[in-house]
């Protein structure tokens, strides 16, 4: 009983271990902001995230608002340690607040499950810190960042209303920037 008790532990810390080997060290431990998860201090740094080809794109959807994406980065899917399960060739809805949306669209011929927490609202903060910023930025806001693996996060307008599979990213209800005003690039 306590041989298979102490070989479960020992597993275990040689398994922690190795993710602690894996993780990404903090570059600028002063720019750091502190009420900010782990995950967010290191988004904006090109390349610290193995997922991410800085293939960006902005102002090409709907815009959401940028306070309820915000929210959604932050509040809601970036703190979801769980998986983000996307079928095959599709669009997902997974985090949605009156107008504004994050969607995971999946290019590959299999399902995908990138973390919520880790692989999802990292790359979503790609697009939030970088798209529709111009001189003077207004509340709407929309943007696609890619990853290395066939796959992309999409911020932007969303219908809370409809069901997660029912809209792709698209221009708005009104067939141009939707409820939530122009994207200032």
């Amino acid at each position: 009983m306590y041989f298979l008790i102490i070989t479960a532990l020992v597993a275990f810390i040689v398994s922690f271990t190795g993710h602690l080997a894996n993780a990404t060290a903090i570059t600028n431990p002063t720019s750091m902001v502190r009420d900010l998860p782990l995950w967010r201090r290191n988004a904006t740094t090109p390349g610290g995230s193995d997922l991410s080809r800085l293939d960006l794109v902005c102002g090409t959807f709907s815009t959401g608002d940028r306070n309820r994406l915000y929210d959604l980065i932050f509040h809601d899917i970036g703190v979801q340690n769980r998986a983000c399960t996307t079928p095959a060739k599709m669009c997902r809805r997974h985090s949605c607040k009156d107008t504004s949306a994050i969607y995971v669209c999946n290019d590959n011929d299999f399902d995908i499950a990138p973390n919520c927490m880790y692989d999802v609202a990292r790359l979503a903060v790609y697009p939030y810190d970088n798209c529709c910023r111009g001189t003077n930025p207004r509340k709407g806001m929309s943007g696609q960042q890619f990853s290395n693996q066939g796959w992309n996060v999409i911020i932007g307008y969303g219908n809370c209303n409809h069901d997660k599979d029912q809209d792709r990213p698209s221009k708005g209800p009104n067939g141009d920037l939707g409820p939530n005003g122009p994207c200032d690039s």
